[in-house]
């Protein structure tokens, strides 16, 4: 259960779909507007980056002030990878694996720079050159997991067995199955993105929101307040 007059958006990954993002905003304004009065936050998972097209734009949105609620993020494994790129470019081939190259062009990079194996050192200080400081920033500040109430966020889930203070950060970036198949009690509701699914899960020890927006132009959310809770879902078009 949440406080008494708090208020939490949880928003699934998001995979460099500007567009999506936008329409979920847009839809967290029209449903607060019909509500009462409370401590509003957005709460966003991890995984803003690769896949889709619109990585830079994704972060830039993010990394800007938020006027109208308060926003935490967390970090994903995407991040993860990237940070690790940023810092060496013997990280590359990790991140490209996983849709590196789409966030590269959407900071400018070509993809005949980055796509050629002899010009690794040269995509990597055009990278460093074309990532705002303000995107760095963002990046270093964001959370490995947010606790408020009963509720535990984090981007991949937990491992089982282990208290919070032991759980590692691998985990709770990269785990699947062994928390997704487990039936342990983790002591709070966790509250996850990662592992896409058809719909939103609600299980009774976890709710997961990733519905693989990259792929299935399909945006979740999920509104916590008290012990209620709401789904929202948003397609390009607007609330699906």
């Amino acid at each position: 259960m949440l406080p008494v007059g708090q208020r939490i958006y949880v928003v699934g990954d998001i995979h460099g779909r500007l567009n999506l993002l936008h329409a979920m905003h847009t839809a967290i304004d029209q449903i607060e507007l019909s509500l009462a009065d409370a401590d509003s936050h957005e709460l966003f998972l991890g995984d803003y980056v690769d896949r889709g097209p619109a990585s830079a734009g994704v972060i830039e949105w993010l990394s800007a002030p938020s006027p109208q609620r308060g926003r935490i993020c967390l970090r994903g494994n995407h991040e993860w990878l990237m940070q690790a790129y940023l810092r060496a470019p013997d990280g590359f081939e990790a991140w490209r694996a996983v849709g590196g190259g789409d966030t590269l062009v959407s900071y400018g990079i070509d993809r005949r720079i980055w796509a050629d194996r002899s010009s690794r050192t040269r995509t990597w200080r055009e990278f460093q050159l074309a990532f705002p400081q303000r995107h760095q920033a963002f990046l270093a500040g964001l959370l490995s997991f947010h606790q408020i109430g009963d509720y535990l966020f984090v981007h991949a889930g937990l491992r089982p067995g282990l208290p919070l203070g032991q759980q590692s950060e691998l985990d709770m970036l990269w785990i699947r199955s062994d928390f997704l198949d487990s039936d342990a009690e983790f002591g709070m509701m966790v509250v996850h993105g990662h592992s896409p699914a058809r719909d939103v899960e609600f299980r009774h020890n976890r709710i997961g929101v990733d519905t693989g927006a990259y792929a299935t132009s399909v945006l979740s959310c999920v509104m916590l307040e008290r012990d209620q809770a709401m789904v929202i879902q948003v397609r390009p078009e607007g609330v699906a």
